[in-house]
């Protein structure tokens, strides 16, 4: 099975532009992100899964949660059955994560489970899967040891992914992600901090899988650490 196609989707040019720069200095022999500009729901190019970065409590109400809400809605200019859908949305949660999930992991929500949710919205073929990776516990400025949450929420969605497609069957794969800037809204992230941490995360993540990071060695592991601190500067 051929691994799946991930976009770097925003509407901001900043963050687009932050993006190109960061993934111009990965080195060629590893698969590079597709980045495109532009609204995620009204963009023509349809997508297998999209990224929610949303809160530990799985309410889908703000930014871009809320698009994600809407899109998913049989009625999506009907207020009542936006509400609706972020009910199931957040029974879904419940089920995944017995209500609280921890900021920088990853589950795959499958729309599908849910007949009243139609799986379309985000250009014409629309998106069966979500990929719920929580930014903050609740909506604030990201501060701390808090701002490197896009590289973790970025990694565990690579890996989410990756184990996903192992369980299921081909007709039911993961082939394309579409994910935007994490925390860059509400908590504040600076489009360069964003891209930097983002884009570490995926040269971590296929560096360990071809087995370019040795994991028996702490002094990597610490060198490791320490690109992800250089990335917040």
């Amino acid at each position: 099975m051929r691994p799946p196609s991930f976009v770097l989707f925003d509407y901001s040019a900043d963050m687009v532009a932050a993006w190109r720069a960061a993934v111009a200095a990965l080195p060629s022999t590893l698969p590079l992100p597709e980045i495109r500009q532009g609204d995620l729901i009204e963009h023509s190019v349809a997508f297998d899964c999209v990224v929610s970065p949303g809160n530990s409590f799985g309410r889908l109400e703000g930014g871009l949660d809320a698009v994600i809400a809407r899109a998913v809605s049989p009625a999506p200019h009907d207020a009542a059955d936006i509400a609706e859908s972020i009910r199931l949305l957040r029974a879904i949660h419940m089920d995944c994560s017995a209500g609280f999930q921890t900021p920088g992991s990853c589950y795959i929500m499958d729309l599908t489970a849910v007949g009243r949710l139609r799986s379309a919205g985000v250009g014409s073929a629309g998106f069966r899967y979500i990929a719920h990776t929580p930014t903050m516990i609740v909506p604030a400025v990201l501060a701390g040891e808090a701002r490197k949450t896009p590289y973790f929420c970025t990694y565990a969605v690579l890996a989410a992914v990756r184990r996903f497609n192992a369980t299921v069957a081909p007709d039911n794969a993961i082939r394309s992600v579409a994910i935007s800037g994490l925390g860059t809204g509400v908590g504040g992230l600076s489009p360069d901090v964003c891209a930097r941490l983002m884009v570490l995360a995926w040269r971590h993540f296929h560096e360990s899988l071809n087995g370019l990071r040795n994991d028996d060695d702490w002094d990597k592991m610490t060198a490791w650490t320490e690109e992800i601190d250089a990335a917040l500067l």
